[in-house]
């Protein structure tokens, strides 16, 4: 059984594996592959490296890969609607490309607004577990993370980033692997939309034109629902997309 798991990452690179150690430990299950998502800032960038190198030396079985944002930041509605895009095409490729048979998300990492709109994706589209790390002690956690930043910084720089990980190995790990009670995993409910109702409403905020209200396979009540969620306008007997609702529809489209 292949498992992927999908984290936004941000300047707490341990929650990644953190996440890893409790599917591995308490869960028993195999990671196979571990996706970052990533934007371009470089202290971001400096997490991921930490975090690839920690996983090749102890679990050199797991492939992790890094999906990198084209901006620093989720600054507006665009860029959080490409955020959820991104994600969504990672979690398909993983289930489809890569036959992965579970998909977990990490929402412990990244900034909060990408964790909401990930933990609202999972209940769209096809996954199998959300899940958020919590460290009871954060002062704690906190500090022992700032005492090796300037080295997680140094191997970023360093031409051979498993190898400076390996002579700092006792320091390093001490912070991405504590001990499972260290932490806490909460797995986060998500249930997910029936595919017959979903697909009606995909259908009408994909549309280009107007649909009639008879033609939506949703009663009244929905698409009033619809309506006040701004996703769609209703004129008369008939309803069409906002251009926010295009925007939460092209989900599906990319």
């Amino acid at each position: 059984m292949k498992t992927c798991i999908i984290a936004p990452i941000g300047m707490s690179p341990p929650v990644i594996t953190e996440m890893v150690e409790y599917i591995i430990q308490v869960e028993s299950g195999f990671v196979s592959n571990v996706v970052l998502i990533a934007t371009d800032n470089r202290e971001v960038l400096e997490s991921v490296e930490i975090v690839k190198a920690a996983l090749q030396i102890r679990y050199p079985r797991i492939h992790t890969h890094v999906v990198e944002l084209p901006f620093s930041d989720i600054s507006g509605m665009e860029d959080n609607i490409e955020f959820m895009r991104v994600c969504a095409n990672v979690i398909r490729e993983e289930r489809e490309k890569y036959g992965c048979d579970y998909i977990y998300l990490n929402v412990a990492g990244g900034r909060k607004d990408m964790c909401i709109s990930l933990s609202l994706l999972a209940q769209l589209i096809d996954v199998d577990g959300v899940f958020h790390i919590i460290h009871p002690d954060v002062t704690v956690f906190n500090e022992m993370l700032e005492r090796i930043r300037k080295e997680i910084s140094d191997l970023y720089e360093s031409e051979d980033k498993v190898a400076f990980y390996e002579e700092h190995k006792q320091k390093f790990d001490e912070v991405m692997f504590p001990p499972l009670s260290a932490f806490n995993v909460i797995r986060i409910p998500c249930v997910p939309f029936p595919k017959d109702g979903l697909g009606a409403i995909v259908e009408i905020l994909c549309s280009e034109t107007l649909i009639k209200k008879e033609e939506t396979k949703l009663d009244e009540r929905e698409l009033k629902r619809l309506k006040k969620a701004g996703l769609i306008s209703i004129i008369g007997r008939g309803v069409y997309s906002t251009e926010f609702g295009k925007a939460i529809g092209s989900l599906w489209k990319a």
